[in-house]
């Protein structure tokens, strides 16, 4: 597992614009920079294995991008949820976006492990 710097930055890059437009919107005040921090961390984490880091089997490199590509896309749909909603809790948050970025770290370590 080596990590490309270029797309490593440019991955890190989007994350940034992502999570400065879920900013920007965010309807609940309270929950404004927790739901900014978090979209940073479990959206970046994702996108940095989808397009910075290179492995040597390309099985392991492939699974691993299509698994990042769909916790992005869980991750938006959860931080933009909590973003949009009124009814959303700080436990709440911290609570699914934990387990999901838990579940996917997990799911990662098992490929990366893989003969």
């Amino acid at each position: 597992m080596k990590l490309s710097f270029i797309p490593a930055i440019i991955s890190l890059l989007i994350t940034a614009l992502i999570c400065y437009g879920i900013n920007t919107y965010c309807n609940n005040i309270a929950l404004s920079q927790l739901v900014t921090i978090g979209s940073t961390i479990t959206i970046g984490i994702p996108m940095l294995f989808m397009m910075g880091v290179k492995f040597d089997d390309n099985r392991k490199k492939i699974n691993i991008a299509i698994l990042s590509a769909l916790f992005v896309a869980v991750f938006l749909g959860s931080n933009l949820f909590f973003a949009f909603s009124l009814l959303s809790t700080e436990p709440g948050y911290i609570i699914t976006n934990g387990i999901l970025a838990l579940i996917y770290l997990l799911i990662v370590y098992g490929i990366s492990k893989q003969k």
